[in-house]
């Protein structure tokens, strides 16, 4: 079972096409592969009978559905939409903060003129939270097929704000604050490291630069609460960059994948295994 998060505004058959490219790089059986989407499992028209606001937005449809499903795919709308709605921020926290061992959350985007490193058009581009079928367990194959993800939509998710953010219905803004409370700020930083692996990536594989572009990525991770963190490089970073991440690791980290990695960070990962945070 995969949930859907999305902006309820982008075009139906994009929102399809990510579908079909997730079930391709999963290596999914189509005849059996389920998704949970509110829009098609909630009544619109009622969505008090349906249980939305009974129990508060914590106990809502949706999240019951993160806690018992396989993994969550944030489908990203061209002009990064998704970045200003609450639900999508919330349902993101839930998923990576509370969901059970194994959970995978996954980033999707299907837009105008997706151009892979080979020059080829693609239609959609998934970021995984591991390999795909067709990246054969290489973090190179990875990085060539995930390059053709827009930077400039993943950069949309530094600039979120949890108070700036909207709902359809008004009433859901107030009640999403009001459930996450102090955590806002964990919220928000979540948010912002999610959608920051490829920058994590180049920004730590800088071997000149004064590693100010850096630094907020850092800031972000070390109070992300974040139960996964999985990054790959297509070769090892630099080892001055690869201690300063090894450093910001969250405590809330039970499951550590660092593909082609700088041997560097085997210490503070070797710690995190013996204090049996991460298993």
């Amino acid at each position: 079972l995969w949930v859907i998060s999305h902006y309820g505004g982008e075009p139906v058959k994009r929102f399809i096409t990510c579908l079909e490219q997730l079930v391709e790089d999963k290596g999914l059986d189509r005849t059996t592969a389920t998704f949970w989407l509110a829009a098609c499992s909630l009544n619109q028209h009622d969505l008090d009978g349906e249980g939305e606001t009974a129990g508060g937005v914590s106990a809502s449809p949706v999240v019951r559905a993160l806690l018992v499903a396989d993994g969550c795919v944030s489908v990203v709308d061209g002009k990064g939409e998704f970045f200003t709605r609450v639900w999508c921020a919330w349902e993101l926290y839930c998923g990576l903060a509370y969901a059970p061992p194994g959970f995978e959350h996954h980033v999707a985007t299907s837009t105008e003129a997706l151009v892979a490193r080979s020059g080829l058009p693609v239609s959609a581009v998934l970021l995984l939270d591991g390999p795909a079928r067709s990246d054969k367990d290489s973090s190179h194959r990875k990085a060539l097929r995930e390059a053709a993800f827009p930077v400039d939509l993943l950069s949309r998710a530094q600039e979120f704000r949890l108070d700036r953010a909207r709902a359809t219905r008004p009433g859901d803004e107030e009640a999403i604050r009001k459930a996450v409370g102090h955590e806002a700020g964990k919220l928000e930083a979540t948010v912002r490291v999610r959608f920051s692996h490829h920058a994590l990536v180049t920004r730590t594989s800088e071997r000149w630069s004064m590693g100010w572009r850096l630094r907020p990525l850092l800031a972000a991770l070390r109070r992300a609460n974040v139960r996964s963190l999985s990054l790959s490089w297509p070769s090892p970073p630099a080892e001055a960059r690869t201690l300063q991440l090894a450093a910001a690791l969250p405590g809330t980290l039970a499951f550590l994948r660092l593909e082609g990695a700088h041997p560097a960070i085997g210490d503070r990962a070797a710690k995190l295994v013996q204090s049996g945070q991460l298993l």
